[in-house]
């Protein structure tokens, strides 16, 4: 095996069959064309394994094994007999592949893939007849609108994304919220904003073991939610406000998960160069840089966020 090839097996943090081994799905259309639950289950683990990469992995190496995933699920639902439950598992597994794909373009400031992707994935969880998939991607389409300075399509479909999941979980309510309030500071709206991120709170205390989420919300926990909090605070002209959720929140994450702490670190740097702290903003944005660099981040999100801080 090449330098290379062993570099990218270690980034990737998977075993080297993965890379190598046929696809489940390859190997049973050449047994047979039926499709039964315990295919649909080895579907569904293999896209949250790649959901969970997503934190570590740079989006340049997860990218082209995302794609091969979603290839592999539609050739399945294009060639294969199922039943209808089966069925539904893999055009719900094709919906969270082609959000996954779609972050990850949005990471890398292709928004125009990106948004090609969630769309693809709206329809697809639509004919699952799954509406909080649909919601979440819904959602990411607005983030991405937001992200890029459109508030006034990103507050319109945030909006329209926590209509779509009203019947939510806990956490996927939350996070619909946490996305209107962000969509909502961008577009300056302080009362929606301060509305949702409330709402965002109860749905995150209303959480429980005992209540069915996703897997794909693994990830949402308080401390994303201050995050999130933070970063509105900032947007609405309140830094003071903005320091202590940031700073507390991201003393909590795990090192290697390089892109969201280098990102938000970004997002503290701005709040102290607000506040009128530049010795401490340009602590943080080094310290950002320094990860970044580091992990080997390719995020435009995070290259934005910093060339931003003393904007």
């Amino acid at each position: 095996m090449s330098s290379l090839v062993s570099k990218v097996v270690a980034e990737l943090g998977i075993a080297l069959e993965w890379l190598t081994a046929p696809h489940p799905a390859t190997i049973h259309l050449h047994a047979g064309s039926h499709v039964g639950d315990e295919l649909s289950k080895q579907i569904s683990g293999r896209v949250q394994r790649l959901r969970e990469a997503d934190d570590t992995v740079p989006g340049r190496i997860l990218y082209p094994h995302v794609i091969a995933e979603r290839d592999q699920v539609a050739t399945l639902l294009d060639n294969a007999n199922a039943n209808t439950r089966t069925r539904t598992v893999l055009l719900t597994a094709l919906a969270e592949l082609e959000q996954l794909a779609g972050w990850i373009a949005a990471d890398g400031n292709a928004s125009a893939q990106a948004q090609t992707h969630y769309l693809a994935g709206i329809r697809a969880a639509n004919e699952a007849g799954d509406p909080v998939t649909a919601a979440q991607l819904w959602s990411c389409l607005a983030y991405m609108f937001t992200g890029n300075g459109d508030a006034v399509d990103g507050l319109f479909v945030a909006e329209a994304a926590r209509r779509r999941g009203e019947l939510s979980s806990p956490l996927v309510a939350c996070l619909l919220a946490e996305r209107h309030a962000y969509a909502a500071a961008v577009a300056s709206d302080s009362y929606a904003c301060h509305m949702a991120l409330a709402d965002a709170d109860a749905l995150l205390a209303a959480a429980s073991p005992d209540i069915p989420e996703p897997a794909w919300v693994y990830w949402l926990d308080a401390a994303e939610v201050a995050v999130m909090a933070g970063r509105c605070m900032l947007l609405l002209g309140k830094p003071d406000r903005a320091v202590p959720l940031l700073r507390d929140a991201i003393a909590s994450y795990p090192a290697d998960h390089a892109r969201e702490v280098a990102l938000y670190r970004g997002w503290l740097a701005a709040a102290y160069a607000a506040a009128g702290d530049r010795e401490a903003a340009q602590a943080e944005a080094d310290a950002a840089a320094i990860i970044a660099g580091g992990a080997g981040v390719d995020s435009e999100r995070v290259a934005d966020r910093l060339d931003s801080v003393f904007a």
